[in-house]
């Protein structure tokens, strides 16, 4: 899925100049729910492969770091939420940071989920990139929706942690900018909104991301190979 040269469109062995073998899709059984000891040895499967990792860290960066810019402006400003008296751009790197730190363990489990899943229902590789990184997006979104009312309790004006951020960073004695309130429902129906489509969005961008990435690791993996190849004569 991440990595093209596993694409059925460019086989494995193409990179190594052999004949490409019949293409095949892995449409692996889904792990069941009902049973833990089942989804512990998928998960410690899918986490042999190195770049899974890659994939959880990047993929938690982007929609925590990049989302995070997006839903600050969301909140923040556009719907007039406000913050501490902070510049926006530790606001940003404050809320961002909180939330990298709380949803990787989440994403650390929803993309062995989503991946399962889209293998098991798509029919081909491309329909199965798609199926996973919309439902990756839907799936990181909906945990999400409580995220403005854990924002509010750690690091909203007035806690403990905004507090002394202002203190250390920012300007403890400007006066509070106007703010609007809003409702719990209202909170979480305006993360589903907002937050949503940003993050099924983020999920295709880190996909194509992570391929292209992988992609240029093979190309200069290739090229490596070859030039030793030619600097280094055959034995007779």
């Amino acid at each position: 899925m991440y990595d093209p040269a596993m694409s059925p469109l460019t086989p494995a062995a193409a990179y190594a100049g052999a004949p490409p073998e019949p293409v095949t899709t892995d449409r692996r059984r889904l792990p069941s729910p009902f049973r833990p000891r089942e989804i512990l040895a998928g998960l410690l499967d899918y986490y042999r492969d190195p770049l899974a990792w890659l994939v959880v860290v990047l993929t938690s960066f982007v929609m925590c770091y990049v989302g995070g810019a997006a839903m600050f402006w969301y909140h923040a400003i556009h719907l007039g939420e406000g913050g501490p008296a902070i510049s926006w751009e530790v606001h940003w790197l404050l809320d961002s940071t909180v939330g990298f730190i709380a949803l990787t363990p989440a994403v650390f489990v929803i993309l062995p989920l989503t991946s399962w899943l889209a293998q098991s229902l798509a029919g081909d590789d491309r329909k199965m990139r798609w199926l996973y990184a919309g439902m990756s997006g839907v799936v990181f979104g909906l945990i999400t929706l409580p995220g403005p009312l854990m924002h509010n309790m750690l690091v909203g004006r007035g806690t403990w942690i905004a507090n002394h951020v202002t203190q250390l960073i920012g300007n403890p004695s400007a006066p509070p900018t106007p703010s609007i309130h809003y409702s719990a429902p209202e909170l979480v129906a305006q993360q589903f909104r907002g937050g949503l489509p940003v993050y099924v969005l983020l999920s295709v961008l880190t996909l194509w991301l992570i391929r292209g990435i992988v992609a240029a690791a093979h190309r200069s993996s290739s090229t490596t190979a070859t030039a030793t190849r030619v600097a280094v004569p055959a034995k007779s």
